[in-house]
């Protein structure tokens, strides 16, 4: 590591004496220091990137990164976006050095370790998107995460954070989009949670969380679009609460372990285009309201034990084509139906 940080010194002074920026401040010259460090700390000097871009050339470092608005008016880094580009190794805490930093996006990589947090307390404050999706992270979610109260934007799904979900979440106010999916976090969803009211974006799936389907989903989170629960060993009904999130487009409920029936208020949700409920152990008949779900295209209800003839779907004036449209055609009547006769 220490060579690193050595190898990065060097290259950015010789680089620095050929630019032809005609001052270095201090600030511009830690953050040409900064930008180096990431190139050697996460493989780039072993070429292991996809693409190099301009890093390490003799050229302004907002220059590096030749894509979106790396840089604001007083030359100060406020994106850096390296998603997808084969970096390795851990991410270098310096990055927590960019006051000016907006967004940070780095998945789709195979970066190790923790998430860094020496200095984020300090300087990384003004961060509002933070992309870690898509690595090899893992360990339990920082205090210090918590101090980006401007996020808007979190992605640390795809990775192997563990241990509870952090009732901290809830001091990140500003908070639009929010994923943890394909992770190991357990135990159940703090109700801080619930007090992102600007969250329009929640996916949790595939990990170990616990306990009931809150109804605070539907009475606190009204602005969500999408929510997707999937894949979790929640227990209990399906509140008829969450038939009050009308901006919802897409909900998934697939592969938990719900009992009961499946709301009438379900029909309430007129923006709704995919609804997935499939592999339950839910009961009853699928209810008529279902046929006023008039923007809905995709519709999972097999791996239950509904009964009945839901035919009425395949004709609903404003619904459809419904593809895929699966039931268990062994217990229910459906026409249109692609799937499932076990």
């Amino acid at each position: 590591i220490q060579d690193n940080y050595t190898t990065a010194a060097t290259t950015m002074t010789t680089g620095m004496a050929q630019t032809t920026t005609p001052t270095w401040d201090e600030g511009r010259i830690i953050q040409r220091y900064i930008m180096a460090v990431l190139y050697f700390a996460t493989g780039g000097g072993q070429r292991k990137w996809t693409q190099s871009f301009g890093f390490l050339l003799p050229i302004d470092e907002c220059l590096w990164i030749p894509v979106g608005e790396t840089c604001n008016a007083k030359q100060e880094i406020t994106e850096i976006d390296l998603s997808w580009n084969g970096l390795v190794g851990e991410l270098p805490s310096e990055l927590n050095y960019l006051p000016s930093l907006i967004r940070l996006a780095v998945q789709g990589n195979r970066l190790q370790g923790r998430i860094p947090t020496r200095g984020m307390q300090q300087h990384l404050t003004n961060l509002r998107q933070y992309e870690l999706s898509d690595n090899l992270l893992f360990g339990t979610l920082p205090t210090d995460l918590f101090v980006l109260t401007n996020l808007q934007l979190l992605r640390l799904g795809t990775n192997e954070f563990d241990g509870t979900v952090p009732t901290e979440f809830g001091v990140l106010t500003h908070l639009t989009k929010l994923d943890l999916q394909l992770n190991q976090f357990r135990g159940t969803m703090p109700t801080e949670i619930f007090q992102l009211s600007f969250l329009q974006d929640l996916e949790v799936n595939h990990n170990r969380l616990t306990g009931t389907i809150s109804t605070s989903y539907g009475t606190n989170l009204t602005s969500l679009t999408n929510l997707e629960l999937y894949t979790n060993p929640f227990r209990g009904t399906i509140p008829t609460e969450l038939g009050l999130l009308t901006r919802l487009t897409n909900l998934e409920l697939t592969d938990l372990s719900l009992i009961g029936t499946l709301p009438s208020e379900m029909g309430n949700l007129g923006q709704l285009s995919r609804l997935a409920v499939d592999y339950n152990d839910l009961t009853g008949t699928i209810p008529t309201d279902l046929a006023r779900l008039s923007s809905l295209n995709k519709l999972y209800l097999q791996g239950n034990r509904f009964i009945g003839n839901i035919s009425y779907l395949c004709l609903a004036p404003g619904i459809g084509p419904l593809d895929p449209f699966r039931v268990d055609l062994r217990e229910v009547a459906c026409s249109c139906c692609t799937c499932c006769a076990y």
